[in-house]
């Protein structure tokens, strides 16, 4: 089965908080807990919780965005505008 594409487009700051909440959605439609996915990607559920909250302003690079995408059944397609 082939995997489903995330594409993102990033304008602005209001990209984040989208982001964020994208993942977070991502991550609950595949009823996955963020242990599970931190586990995935050989990160820690302390850094997950980040990254979907968008805590501190944080801001994952591209690596770590395709990562999780591709954790969670999706290849990432990036557009810079």
């Amino acid at each position: 089965m082939g995997k489903n594409s995330l594409e993102l487009h990033f304008k602005g700051t209001e990209s984040r908080e989208d982001l964020c909440s994208m993942l977070r959605q991502m991550r609950r439609d595949q009823n996955m807990t963020q242990k599970e996915l931190a586990k995935r990607v050989g990160m820690s559920q302390a850094m997950i919780a980040k990254i979907e909250t968008g805590n501190n302003g944080c801001i994952p690079r591209v690596e770590t965005i395709s990562k999780l995408a591709s954790a969670l059944g999706f290849n990432l397609k990036m557009r810079l505008r």
